[in-house]
């Protein structure tokens, strides 16, 4: 039996352009649309189901023909494509894998002068490990942005390999930015070893506006503990700069 690959995509136009890594592709209509991401900002979602010929290793991509306008660390932005790949192999050394999925928007905001973080909070289904690396964003070919650049920082731009916080500490200037970076999974397969089985990649935008809020957070009182299939801890928030209600959210993925 052939595997199938059932893939859903995020992005901004009415039909997809997807090329699956054997040599086909498809134009996949949107199947639905969400207005309530952020302002001037909607997520639309597109499913397609494809039959890969056999095992080997697939890069399927999407390509749309301009990124947005102005963005800084991309100059002439809106002439350049906007490209991510994801990694799909195929072999019997595992008999099913599923790729981690990023629950946490690819949208952030920042502000000049105040420490950045942002978590893609990708996790795996199927439990194999992952680790992060920041790439170059890429356009034409899938090939690197010549004129890219990392944003520039007070003191660093550094993406933890193990947790996956992209920390920029700290912005210099107001503006759209955009970052990308690859999430590889590992597994360790028996008479094989730690292997990297695949990857997804995320392309972002973080803007950066000027400084308003000073939020401070504590962190949990005590090591998280799984407790009857549930993850309790405490964590809390105060603003010294405003008396602005504060709203903490979290998201969370379930296991196979």
């Amino acid at each position: 039996m052939l595997p199938i690959l059932r893939l859903p995509v995020l992005q901004i136009v009415r039909k997809l352009e997807f090329w699956w890594g054997d040599g086909s592709r498809d134009t996949i209509p949107r199947l639905s649309i969400d207005f309530n991401v952020g302002p001037d900002i909607q997520r639309n979602i597109y499913v397609r189901t494809h039959v890969y010929p056999g095992t080997g290793s697939y890069i399927m991509y999407f390509l749309d023909e301009n990124r947005n306008a102005n963005v800084i660390n991309i100059p002439g932005s809106v002439n350049i494509p906007f490209y991510v790949q994801t990694q799909l192999i195929i072999s019997p050394a595992f008999l099913t894998n599923s790729s981690p999925q990023l629950l946490q928007p690819p949208i952030d905001d920042g502000a000049v002068n105040r420490l950045f973080i942002h978590n893609p909070n990708a996790y795996d289904p199927d439990g194999d490990s992952l680790s992060y690396e920041l790439v170059p964003c890429k356009g034409f070919g899938g090939s690197p942005i010549p004129t890219f650049f990392y944003p520039p920082a007070s003191t660093s731009f550094t993406l933890d390999a193990i947790t996956g916080d992209l920390i920029w500490d700290s912005p210099m200037q107001q503006g759209e930015f955009n970052v990308a970076m690859i999430i590889r999974e590992w597994r360790n397969i028996p008479g094989i070893g730690l292997l990297n089985i695949g990857y997804v990649t995320r392309d972002m935008q973080i803007t950066i506006y000027p400084p308003i809020n000073d939020p401070l957070f504590s962190p949990p009182s005590l090591i998280p503990a799984w407790k009857r299939g549930m993850l309790a801890f405490t964590v809390s928030a105060t603003d010294i700069t405003s008396t602005e209600t504060i709203t903490l959210t979290a998201k969370a993925g379930r296991l196979k």
